[in-house]
């Protein structure tokens, strides 16, 4: 008897005990950044960014010629360049994930959060100016990527959430300094706080902009329980920045 209530002692203990403490480099060739970060319903960490990669061979065979850089640049974007990466670790330091997007714009992650699935939402933005919404399964296969924006540079910052399973995104929006642009009602500096929510399918509800004569950038939202948001930014005025609040 002894010997059973020991060894269940040992299991249990086993079952229970505080996973050790880790730190870990995750070593690339190039400047590569994570962004976000989240805990997954399995208890592993998942974590979003981006990779680079560039093409190293010496090998000139069957090279194209291009007429023009934007040609060339096309033509690399799929396999080289800046594009988004998950990375996936266990409780123990061990990553288990590893994926990189495949879209045709160099384009960064900024912002990860988790579906009632177990998947994620992905937040970013491409390099010549788009946001990207992207859904994935617990795996990190795409369900399906938008492009989104004005016809201006946009970058996300953050993303967030919502009661409804939708999601309220966050960043900035050069200013249009244009009439027939049905966004732009307000704000004539370098930048206005751009917002866009999304239905939990991935449908897009509303875009808005907001800013002042100045430089403004959204940086962070959180949901009111009576379902307006609180609107975190940073305002910018003769070189002095101050943070704000809508």
């Amino acid at each position: 008897m002894k010997n059973i209530v020991t060894a269940l002692l040992l299991i249990s203990s086993t079952l229970y005990s505080k996973p050790t403490d880790f730190s870990i480099i995750i070593n690339k060739p190039f400047n590569d950044a994570l962004f976000g970060i989240t805990q997954d319903y399995d208890r592993q960490i998942s974590a979003i960014g981006f990779s680079q990669s560039f093409e190293t061979s010496n090998n000139t065979t069957n090279r194209q010629s291009y007429n023009d850089v934007f040609s060339y640049l096309n033509s690399l974007s799929s396999n080289y360049g800046s594009q988004a990466h998950l990375i996936k670790i266990n409780k123990y330091g061990s990553i288990t994930l590893s994926k990189t997007a495949r879209l045709t714009n160099f384009n960064k992650a900024t912002a990860i959060v988790k579906t009632p699935t177990n998947g994620y939402f992905i937040g970013g933005y491409t390099l010549d100016g788009s946001l990207i919404l992207s859904k994935l399964n617990s795996k990190g296969d795409t369900i399906f990527t938008q492009l989104f924006g004005t016809s201006n540079y946009d970058k996300m910052n953050n993303m967030i959430l919502l009661a409804d399973g939708g999601l309220l995104i966050i960043g900035s929006s050069i200013t249009t300094r244009s009439k027939n642009d049905s966004l732009f009602e307000t704000g004539l500096g370098k930048n206005d706080i751009y917002i866009t929510r999304f239905s939990k399918n991935g449908q897009k509800i509303w875009s808005k902009k907001y800013g002042t004569q100045d430089d403004d950038i959204g940086v962070d939202a959180v949901e009111t329980q009576d379902g307006s948001f609180i609107i975190v930014s940073t305002h910018y005025n003769n070189q002095k920045q101050e943070i704000s609040l809508m």
